[in-house]
């Protein structure tokens, strides 16, 4: 309870352990104090140097070696008693020269200059939802530009998760244009593309079958999601030049996969895939 009160007090957790070190042990030198809470005397130094800088230390110069003693408990009141009149003399000397500096430093800012948004979504289902996220906000019969590198077959509650994703998309009549590395998932997604208003599109080799990836980009947004046995996690960027930028790179690797799926569709290991996943009805 202790610790969490004063953490409440601004302090770190180091600091705690060496002030409640102060009060238990009396003046110390910063090397004693750095044995009892067992960091490096530089570090605990430091670390009694920001105590007294926020007035729960006091310190004085004995035999050519400074000594440091923790605040009295009665104290503690006093102690933020001079934090505020250390802040009001700051503010009260600075004020002045803000209301002076704002002006000037309007010259140099840039208002056409738009913050993105970021959203971040960590573990299975949290990355299921932000793809749910990025579609909702799109309107009916729009388009999305997808590039897709499909997550492997043991991770089935993930492949569950993301093919559900499908649908939320579907609902909505929002046409892909989808970029996918050759494999059996591609193949699955060319046999269903009328079926789930689609042109998908193989191109580029996978580098880690371990990895599932996808870019997903729409007018003003951007989604990012990348996976390993290591977890997995998704970035939505509202950012329309960053989704343009995007777009950009998107429409140069399409054009390229223009070329690359007619001879990859010719593999007979894709002929093959064709052959035994005919006549499938979802992904």
């Amino acid at each position: 309870m202790i610790r969490n009160l004063l953490k409440k007090l601004n302090l770190k957790e180091k600091e705690i352990e060496a002030y409640l070190t102060l009060l238990e042990f009396g003046m110390q030198p910063a090397s004693i104090v750095a044995k009892k809470i067992d960091l490096p005397r530089s570090s605990t130094q430091f670390i009694l140097e920001g105590l007294a800088n926020k007035n729960f230390v006091r310190k004085t110069v004995k035999n050519n070696i400074t000594q440091y003693l923790a605040e009295k408990t009665g104290n503690i009141k006093l102690i933020f008693e001079k934090q505020k009149e250390k802040y009001m003399d700051n503010y009260n000397k600075h004020i002045n020269d803000l209301d002076a500096l704002s002006p000037l430093l309007m010259k140099y800012e840039n208002n056409n200059f738009l913050f993105p948004k970021i959203e971040i979504y960590e573990g299975v289902k949290g990355v299921a939802k932000s793809f749910v996220n990025f579609y909702e906000g799109i309107p009916e019969r729009e388009i999305v530009y997808d590039f897709v590198s499909p997550a492997p077959l043991e991770s089935e509650m993930l492949r569950r998760e993301l093919g559900d994703t499908i649908t939320a998309r579907i609902s909505k009549k929002i046409f892909s244009y989808t970029l996918v590395n050759p494999c059996e998932d591609a193949v699955r997604l060319k046999i269903l593309d009328d079926k789930q208003y689609r042109i998908t599109k193989m191109s580029f080799e996978k580098v880690l079958d371990s990895i599932t990836s996808e870019i997903l980009i729409y007018k003003n947004k951007f989604l990012c999601m990348s996976g390993s046995k290591d977890g997995i996690i998704s970035t939505i960027i509202i950012n329309k030049d960053i989704a343009l930028m995007h777009r950009a790179i998107f429409e140069m690797a399409w054009q390229q996969a223009i070329k690359d799926d007619e001879k990859i569709c010719k593999r007979k290991s894709i002929q093959d895939l064709f052959k035994k996943l005919k006549g499938i009805r979802n992904y």
